[in-house]
């Protein structure tokens, strides 16, 4: 369903019109857009948390969600010119030119129960103390093994000992392609069969402001369409699961 359909009346906002029975004075285009936004951020909260495997991306973006940066010898934090909802994945290059997986580090393991568990960190190491200091953790320059994020950024551990073009490259999961009020035929990047969810929820929202009886209604209707957006990308992990079957051996 497109965003604005002013020639058949079609479109999200003619629908959210409908449902709460105004037109376009009372519910400016303005005021929807703002709404269905919102909605659409609910619609990625049901994606992801329905199948974490699958690395959903609305289909209105025309690149990937994939960044990449310069490596900087002794530099240790770095930012990616993308706005995004987490990080999945850092890889990395070496000095002779192969890609690493970076494992995920939190502040949180630098502790004396959680430490011994970190690969490459015994005592004695390049950087190792026993103090579970951030500041001395992998302080020494070296191919980084680790990433850690804070706020907008990630930090290497250890920082890198070497300069490199492109080495740094990170896997996003982005946010939704937002709408403008100038859209028209413009769609919403996921399911087509669940577009009425973003109408349904920018109607609720409009009935809710204005007082209308019919804020309960709605509010029913979209319980309805969230479950069927949860249960349909759940599909997607059930196609994916692997199946272990044990096979039996003879004994001797």
């Amino acid at each position: 369903m497109v965003f604005n359909d002013t020639t058949n009346q079609q479109g999200l906002y003619q629908d959210a019109l409908y449902l709460v029975s105004q037109n376009s004075t009372s519910y400016p285009i303005a005021d929807f857009t703002r709404n269905a936004n919102r909605a659409l951020d609910k619609v990625v909260s049901l994606i992801l948390s329905s199948d974490g495997r699958w690395q959903w991306d609305d289909t209105n973006n025309t690149d990937l969600p994939i960044g990449v940066t310069d490596l900087t010898i002794n530099q240790q934090d770095y930012t990616f010119d993308q706005e995004y909802l987490d990080i999945t994945r850092i890889e990395l290059k070496d000095s002779s030119g192969n890609w690493h997986f970076l494992t995920p580090f939190d502040q949180s393991d630098l502790n004396p129960t959680q430490y011994a568990a970190l690969p490459n960190t015994a005592v004695g190491s390049a950087g190792i103390t026993s103090d579970y200091s951030l500041t001395d953790f992998l302080k020494n320059p070296g191919q980084p093994i680790y990433y850690d994020k804070l706020g907008t950024s990630i930090f290497l551990y250890p920082k890198p000992n070497y300069s490199q073009v492109g080495s740094l490259k990170a896997y996003f999961q982005r946010k939704a392609n937002y709408f403008v009020a100038g859209d028209t035929i413009k769609e919403p990047g996921f399911a087509k069969h669940l577009h009425r969810y973003l109408s349904l929820s920018a109607a609720y929202d409009y009935a809710v402001a204005k007082g209308l009886a019919k804020a309960n209604q709605l509010r029913q209707e979209m319980l309805v369409m969230e479950k069927e957006i949860t249960e349909f990308y759940n599909i997607r992990k059930k196609d994916e699961k692997v199946v272990l079957v044990a096979r039996k051996t003879s004994s001797i």
